[in-house]
């Protein structure tokens, strides 16, 4: 692992555009604004998608419970922690192997 840790840091400057090649830096911005702006409508018609299906999922659950009143906890909390995160990132690779 420590041999992996000091390849990537002798290579950093190379791949970096603010470090090694500053001619990359307008591609990098384009790839960023690609991946960023881009990419926010799309995550938001998924989210709301997946969060419709979580609540309908987790409201007939919790319906056998007593704890109805829980389903907009479950579902703030599972998107903030769990699939956001995860939502932007598969979008972001498929920006990404779009571009390359």
């Amino acid at each position: 692992m420590t041999m992996q840790f000091w390849s990537v840091l002798r290579k950093l400057p190379r791949v970096l555009p603010m470090v090694g090649a500053r001619r990359r830096w307008s591609s990098a911005v384009e790839q960023m604004f690609a991946i960023g702006a881009s990419a926010l409508s799309m995550v938001g018609a998924m989210s709301l998608c997946t969060g419709f299906i979580l609540a309908l999922q987790s409201a007939s659950e919790l319906r056998r419970f007593g704890a109805l009143e829980f389903v907009v906890n479950l579902v703030v909390i599972g998107f903030t922690r769990e699939l956001g995160p995860l939502i932007t990132a598969l979008r972001a690779c498929q920006e990404i192997s779009k571009t390359s």
